[in-house]
């Protein structure tokens, strides 16, 4: 499915395959895609799910596995983190081995793969570089209030908010 005009969609959109959005979509609800959903454009809905979301352009992961030990950092185990959380990484590749779950602001943003789940019980922001979840392997954003998306990102898996997800290439 290619969306290049202006989209307004009361409740559901589902497709089995592959969806470009190439102008902007509000969707009143839940978006789903079989295969991947590749955006290029503004997004606005409260439920997103597809094996591959990649807004902007794909990432690759494998930029984190051949990346020299004194510009790598590796957290391994959960997180649960009481306050607000940032990391944006510019210079070195964060890779967050367990799940992220924040009762406040999370932000994400650089060379961070956070390779499961990401909880937050406010918003979660996710920008350029940021990669969530695996291949094959079906990870969550979920946040209480908002999850806003800015640039290139991509994630394997289920985007939820309970109030609104925008996602802005």
């Amino acid at each position: 499915l290619y969306i290049n005009s202006k989209t307004r969609v009361l409740k559901f959109l589902h497709v089995e395959g592959k969806v470009f959005i190439n102008n902007e979509i509000n969707i009143g609800n839940i978006f789903y895609a079989s295969d991947s959903i590749s955006i290029f454009a503004s997004v606005a809905c409260k439920r997103i799910f597809s094996p591959r979301i990649i807004s902007k352009e794909d990432i690759d992961e494998y930029k984190y596995t051949n990346v020299e030990e004194n510009k790598k950092i590796e957290i391994s185990g959960n997180m649960k983190i009481e306050g607000k959380f940032n990391i944006d990484s510019k210079e070195k590749y964060v890779i967050i081995d367990g799940n992220l779950v924040c009762n406040s602001d999370l932000k994400l943003a650089g060379n961070v793969w956070a390779k499961n789940n990401v909880f937050s019980q406010e918003n979660i922001f996710l920008s350029d570089g940021v990669i969530v979840g695996v291949s094959n392997k079906i990870k969550s954003v979920v946040a209480r209030k908002k999850v806003v998306i800015n640039g290139k990102v991509k994630i394997y898996g289920y985007v939820h908010s309970e109030q609104e997800a925008i996602i802005t290439p």
